[in-house]
């Protein structure tokens, strides 16, 4: 709306590649305005983002402009880095590779210097000279061109990538369960539900949700995971809402907040912990008095906004509600339904130790299902704060009974390696280390997110499995035990390797296999481990060895079927010719070997593949009783 002809106008300074100011910015801004009315009080605003975190925000400092016009000389707010690449690249892997938007409304100018339609146009002010038209966020159809105008790209235009913000723009024409469900895929949105906090108690005006008007903010698509985020932008109109004005705002991005109780239910979470931690006079004198001695000027009237913004939201969120737990139905896999009560300091619920996130039927109640051990189970029940502190007076006990199965897979520790020097290679890193091999006995395959490993039975949730890790029907699961993480794939594809958080020791340790809710699954015993020779259950986990410390193993085979091989049986056929059983893996080869003297050994026949459990190999008699052996191979 405004030219650059009002006495607030901003500007951007250019420095050269090496003069750089702070010898880091290439680019500074300066902005000279509160509003219509000259002023740095939006310093203010980004201080408590800044504070508050997990809010997107700038990095901003004062100081004092020098122009060449007296009109434009004064102090100012200087954006060392807007959301570029400066910002993004430390706040979000790769962030630079992103997709930024900023929404603005469609203006044009009323006026021209001759009144002729086609001469220079004259800028506007707020009095006039100006038409616009509002556009929400919503379905406008698939054509990029339908958003070009309202969506402006702020990065790699070069580009001209439209897909993902045309997606996520069509999501805000659904509403209720819907919308989730989308939202849930194309949005970040804990991050949208703290940041729509942080606006509605700021009281931003001019704005989408809190105004009338759908511009002052900015769409980023994070380029790995392609979840957007609500960005602001240019809010120096905060304080501008009444105190009491509605704590949820309007427009479409208010689905966010209203699509779903859960949804509704966490916002006034943010919004409680806002006011709290850092929306409050309490904390905020300090800095509205640092600031405006800083800037030249009072920031007294906005402490008071803080205050009777935050009486009012206190007013709004529920309070006082006392904490309860209380048993449903159990299913036929042993799995509890929970509900109950919390008041609004409560984040998440923790289960006999373990954390969940639960989901909020109201502004007070929530639901929990669990897994139940067969039996009797005891359950404790503690609401927790965002820190995982128990929150006070927010504790319940009670006791269930199971009558049916374990929820949790028998998953079972399969084979391992503590002195890996030449046996397989990480192809991470391309070194040799440790390895242990998971197996899954059962006929579907079984997620593996919050599943633990460890090597230390006094914590046994040294490493936790990350989301997106499984293991197939009756298949395995290689992991490195080499205390590397970082390599973890946030993405897993079929044949992937899990990267654990500890080693092993080759003296001989114990390690432990935990389900998420902390029931131990498994548990075996390493003896002193031998270079290069994997050790290993002979029937892949099974219960009957499950027990011991395992036996070595012919042959390293992580990934894949253990192979152990012992001879079962010699005999003569019914033509003299001496022949062995063997145990055998399918898949593998067996080649006999001979010899008189255990010194030189000769092929006798060729190498035979297995298709079952065991196999008989003939072993031509060579005029003197010869000793046998097998050579196997995959």
């Amino acid at each position: 709306f405004v030219g650059r002809n009002v006495a607030r106008v901003g500007f951007t300074v250019i420095f050269n590649s090496d003069q750089l100011f702070r010898g880091v910015h290439d680019k500074v801004a300066i902005d000279r305005s509160q509003h219509a009315a000259l002023g740095q009080g939006e310093i203010i605003v980004k201080h408590i983002a800044s504070a508050a975190g997990g809010i997107p925000n700038m990095y901003d400092d004062l100081g004092r402009f020098i122009h060449p016009l007296a009109t434009y000389t004064g102090k100012c707010q200087m954006r060392l880095t807007g959301f570029d690449d400066g910002y993004l690249d430390t706040q979000y892997p790769n962030g630079g590779d992103g997709q930024m938007y900023e929404m603005e409304v469609i203006r044009w100018n009323l006026q021209t210097v001759d009144k002729k339609p086609e001469s220079l146009k004259l800028p506007g002010n707020e009095s006039g000279g100006t038409g616009y038209q509002n556009y929400d966020v919503a379905d406008y159809g698939t054509d990029k061109e339908a958003y070009r105008w309202t969506m402006l790209q702020s990065m790699g235009r070069s580009r001209d990538e439209y897909s993902r913000i045309v997606d996520m723009s069509r999501l805000f024409s659904k509403t209720g369960a819907a919308f989730d469900a989308e939202a849930n895929q194309r949005l970040d949105k804990d991050a949208w539900l703290r940041t729509l906090a942080f606006q509605s108690l700021v009281g931003t005006a001019d704005a989408a949700f809190t105004g009338s008007n759908i511009h002052n903010f900015r769409v980023y698509v994070r380029p790995g995971d392609g979840r957007a985020l609500y960005m602001p932008w240019d809010w120096d109109s905060a304080y501008q809402l009444s105190t009491s004005a509605p704590v949820v705002g309007s427009g479409n991005f208010a689905k966010v907040v209203t699509s779903t109780p859960d949804n509704r239910r966490r916002y006034y979470w943010q919004l409680n912990d806002l006011v709290k931690s850092v929306f409050n006079t309490a904390y905020m004198t300090r800095w509205t008095q640092h600031y405006g001695t800083v800037a030249g000027e009072s920031y007294a009237g906005i402490l008071s906004y803080i205050n009777s913004r935050a009486a009012f939201v206190r007013t709004q969120v529920p309070s006082g509600t006392a904490f309860t737990g209380t048993a449903g139905a159990v299913s036929a896999a042993g799995i509890l339904t929970l509900t109950g009560t919390a008041n609004i300091d409560v984040l998440n619920l923790e289960v006999n130790g373990m954390v969940y996130q639960p989901v909020w039927t109201s502004n007070t109640a929530w639901r929990l299902n669990v897994p139940l051990s067969p039996g009797s189970n005891t359950l404790t029940i503690r609401g927790l704060d965002k820190n995982g502190n128990g929150v006070t007076g927010a504790s319940s006990s009670l006791t269930v009974e199971n009558s049916g199965a374990s929820p949790w897979a028998a998953l079972k520790f399969s084979e391992w390696m503590a002195e890996n020097t030449s046996s397989i290679t990480d192809p991470a890193d391309g070194k040799h280390e440790d390895w242990l091999e998971l197996h899954n006995p059962a006929e579907q395959a079984v997620d593996l997110t919050g599943w633990r490993l460890s090597d230390d039975p006094a914590n046994a949730a040294l490493f936790t499995v990350p989301a997106g890790w499984s293991i197939p029907a009756k298949g395995f699961l290689l992991v490195w035990a080499d205390n590397e993480t970082s390599q973890n794939s946030a993405t897993p594809q079929a044949g992937d390797a899990l990267h654990a958080g500890f080693k092993l020791s080759k003296e001989g340790e114990t390690l432990l296999l935990s389900a998420p809710d902390g029931r131990e699954m498994d548990r075996v015993t390493l003896s002193a481990q031998g270079t290069d020779i994997s050790e290993g259950r002979p029937l892949d986990g099974d219960a009957a060895a499950a027990s011991g410390p395992g036996v070595a193993l012919t042959i390293p085979s992580p990934g894949t079927a253990n192979v152990l091989t012992r001879f079962l049986r010699v005999a003569l056929t019914g033509e003299g010719t001496p022949e062995v059983e063997i145990t055998s893996t399918p898949g593998w080869s067996y080649l006999p070997e001979t010899s008189t003297d255990l010194q030189s050994w000769l092929p006798s026949g060729s190498a035979v593949q297995a298709a079952g459990a065991t196999l008989t190999l003939p072993v031509p008699a060579a005029g003197t009783r010869p000793f046998v052996r097998v050579r196997v191979s995959k």
